[in-house]
């Protein structure tokens, strides 16, 4: 879920977002916060979701909003018909994913390996 965040004066003109990540399936719930400018373009956001969960980026990754899928497409290979296409995910900012506070989306990770 997100909150906006007033920006401080002079550090630029985008908004921070407060990201509230929730793992899903975890008794109890596993979940980190973090506030991150809402330019942040999508690697750099999936980056900085590996060091504040503590993994390893060893497993592919992708976020989901909607019937979007952003990743990185240097690691996918071409789609099978009927596959949704993959965005490249270092072309969108998370503002752009999400541009209304209360704005939710889906970030999968280890999702090449089922």
């Amino acid at each position: 879920m997100i909150s906006l965040v007033e920006t401080a004066v002079g550090k630029g003109n985008a908004p921070i977002y407060q990201l509230k990540i929730v793992l899903l399936g975890g008794k109890p719930p596993v979940w980190r916060r973090m506030q991150v400018p809402g330019d942040a373009r999508l690697d750099w956001l999936h980056a900085a979701l590996q060091v504040a969960i503590g993994w390893t980026n060893s497993h592919l990754h992708a976020f989901q909003v909607g019937g979007d899928r952003y990743s990185d497409t240097r690691h996918h290979f071409a789609e099978f018909e009927g596959d949704p296409k993959i965005l490249d995910e270092r072309k969108f900012s998370l503002r752009q994913i999400a541009p209304r506070e209360l704005d939710a989306f889906g970030y999968e990770y280890d999702f090449g390996d089922s």
